[in-house]
């Protein structure tokens, strides 16, 4: 009876054992498979965490660097832009400074040539002298009276008048005394004579009137060569 007793429990205690074992075995099995579900879940959660943040870290790049780039082209164009036109105004200052200077420089030569011009004719021109008194011109005194406007004659006084040169011109001289008479020039007295031998004047002396005179000098073929407004006032 102790015997198949002690055979009863061993065998009991192996089935015990053995379904505590298959129950741990299970067990172990099904948290190895929870553990490793669970581990590939948040491995995957990571991922797409992971990729996630990846793609919108991208999206944030790509628009900085799209703005950037596009700032960039910006900036350059308009770099460009303010350099063209830096270049362009530069031009145009540059070629209106030239063309101002040039401009200049040709008024300077016209002015300098008409200077030359008028220093020459001054220097190669006869020298003309028409002389007005009431007292007697001379070789000595006649460049003294080449200005007077204004002469005073008294009674039976005489004017004198005496055109001079110092380069011969003409063969002929002529002096005209014009008055004015109501607005009008009419001629007074004239005097006209070839050019003496021995001397390089021709004098008029005579009396005027009170009155406004015109004295004009012309050459052989009437062209005129000084003339002198006076007024004579008669005592």
């Amino acid at each position: 009876m102790a015997s198949k007793k002690n055979k009863l429990t061993q065998k009991i205690q192996e089935e015990v054992k053995k379904s505590v074992e298959e129950h741990s075995l299970n067990k172990i099995i099904n948290d190895i498979q929870k553990k490793s579900e669970k581990d590939s879940e948040e491995i995957s959660a990571s991922q797409k965490n992971e990729f996630d943040s990846e793609k919108i870290q991208d999206n944030i790049k790509e628009p900085k660097k799209k703005e950037t780039m596009n700032k960039r082209d910006s900036v350059y164009n308009v770099s460009a832009d303010l350099r063209l036109e830096d270049y362009i105004e530069d031009k145009q200052k540059n070629n209106f400074d030239d063309i101002f200077k040039k401009i200049i420089l040709i008024l300077l030569v016209l002015l300098l040539l008409l200077g030359l011009w008028q220093l020459g004719v001054w220097l190669l021109a006869p020298k003309y002298y028409l002389s007005i008194s009431t007292t007697e011109i001379t070789e000595e005194n006649y460049k003294s009276f080449l200005e007077e406007t204004q002469f005073v004659l008294a009674p039976g006084q005489i004017i004198h008048i005496r055109f001079t040169w110092i380069k011969e011109v003409s063969h002929f001289f002529t002096i005209q005394i014009m008055k004015q008479e109501g607005g009008v020039w009419n001629l007074e007295a004239t005097m006209g004579r070839k050019i003496p031998r021995t001397a390089n004047y021709i004098y008029f002396a005579g009396p005027l009137d009170g009155g406004n005179y015109l004295v004009k000098v012309l050459d052989a073929n009437n062209k005129l060569l000084l003339e002198r407004q006076i007024q004579i006032i008669g005592q």
